[in-house]
């Protein structure tokens, strides 16, 4: 069948088997997967190296038809390529474990020293997530520089909460630090992007 935004909210799961493969006849190798809990995800069936692999695309609650589509579409383009694109977004989503994003490893953060340290990790959380993420948050972390936390601060003092950015520098010297300690970062990031701007934020 050719799928439809609607047919996939509608298909279920049929039969005894843990999982329903559903083709979509308008693009080749391209299946919504659904598993007997009801989780839906895009998967590609296709070959290379005369061997026959199974991708998954992504979960179809965050990826619509169109984008599953075209993602197909592109892993075919790198397939013609002689390249696997399953192999390559594995080394990919490895890479970003080893360097993640700001937002992904404030996550790390909260979760592996802040919630089992602090009791007050519910204020080093509130910080993150309205202060730090929405300015730093797409930066791969190793990136982050003096200057992008200058610039952070100096917009939280500009709108008259001094108490606030020295709480928000203090967590991210906190952040910094344990990126140091779990291997992100080495020593000399944490200290210049940390310690270097301790007096910039208290400065009057």
């Amino acid at each position: 069948m050719k799928l439809t935004a609607q047919a996939v909210q509608k298909l279920r799961h049929e039969g005894k088997h843990p999982l329903r493969d559903v083709k979509d006849d308008g693009t080749p190798g391209f299946y919504l997967r659904i598993w007997q809990s009801g989780e839906k995800r895009w998967i590609l069936r296709y070959k290379i190296g005369g061997r026959t692999r199974v991708g998954m695309l992504g979960d179809a609650r965050d990826l619509s038809l169109a984008d599953a589509r075209t993602k197909a579409f592109h892993w075919h383009s790198i397939i013609r390529e002689g390249r696997d694109p399953a192999d390559e977004k594995r080394r990919q989503q490895a890479a970003e474990k080893r360097l993640p994003i700001v937002a992904a490893f404030a996550s790390e953060y909260i979760e592996r020293h802040s919630k089992p340290n602090k009791k007050s990790w519910r204020e080093d959380e509130r910080l993150l997530h309205h202060d730090v993420l929405p300015a730093l948050g797409t930066l791969r972390i190793d990136t982050v520089t003096r200057r992008d936390i200058v610039l952070l601060l100096d917009a939280i003092r500009d709108r008259g909460a001094d108490v606030v950015a020295n709480r928000v520098l203090a967590v991210m010297r906190r952040m910094f630090a344990f990126a140091v300690e779990r291997g992100v970062i080495d020593t000399a990031l944490s200290a210049a992007s940390a310690r270097g701007v301790r007096y910039h934020a208290r400065a009057s």
